[in-house]
């Protein structure tokens, strides 16, 4: 089974997706896949991906796996004095990260328009939340649908707030670098949310 966790429509973003992973990697081993990779790896500048390729990994040897437990004790190794912070971190991260494709369609620029090479955001008269599975605040979606945009704004917020707290905890120098690695790719992320 080849899957798409970082596909390049992505554009590279800070996402997260553990659980969904997990449930997918324990799905398919369920109906007898054996093999298992995902596209789009960096060889370096993992940040918060770190924990996507340890998910990866720990469900392809034990699926079914606890992936609450794994995150913690990830967070717990990975940054003490900031477990908690972190644990936040990716919660919300996670949060923020599970309607990106729906994010990418709408307010990304994936698709240009013909005609356009500024691409569909250049476009005034095409209005960006035409998606059922993408409005722009909760109260305007379904019961069952995906995070909204000012959701996946706050779960960012959130995220941010989070690493705040856990970078002023953290003295380790090990878990100090990979917190600026973290770091790094989410204000990447922060800055293309922005834009969007």
């Amino acid at each position: 089974v080849g899957e798409y966790y970082n596909v390049g429509i992505f554009q590279s973003l800070p996402l997260v997706f553990p659980h969904v992973m997990a449930r997918d990697i324990a799905d398919y081993h369920a109906a007898g896949a054996r093999l298992f990779y995902y596209m789009h790896v960096p060889t370096s500048r993992w940040g918060p991906w770190r924990l996507n390729h340890l998910v990866m990994s720990e469900a392809l040897w034990s699926p079914g796996f606890n992936v609450d437990s794994l995150v913690a004790d990830y967070c717990a190794r990975a940054f003490p004095g900031a477990a908690a912070d972190m644990g936040a971190y990716y919660r919300s991260l996670e949060s923020a990260s599970a309607n990106i494709f729906a994010v990418e369609l709408a307010v990304g620029g994936v698709f240009g328009v013909a005609g356009n090479p500024e691409g569909r955001l250049a476009v005034r008269s095409m209005p960006l939340f035409q998606l059922a599975h993408l409005p722009y605040a909760a109260t305007e979606r379904a019961a069952n649908a995906a995070p909204a945009w000012s959701e996946i704004a706050a779960g960012m917020a959130s995220a941010r707030a989070s690493l705040e707290r856990a970078r002023l905890a953290v003295r380790d120098p090990g878990a100090r670098a990979r917190l600026e690695d973290d770091d790094a790719r989410f204000t990447y992320g922060e800055r293309t949310f922005a834009l969007y």
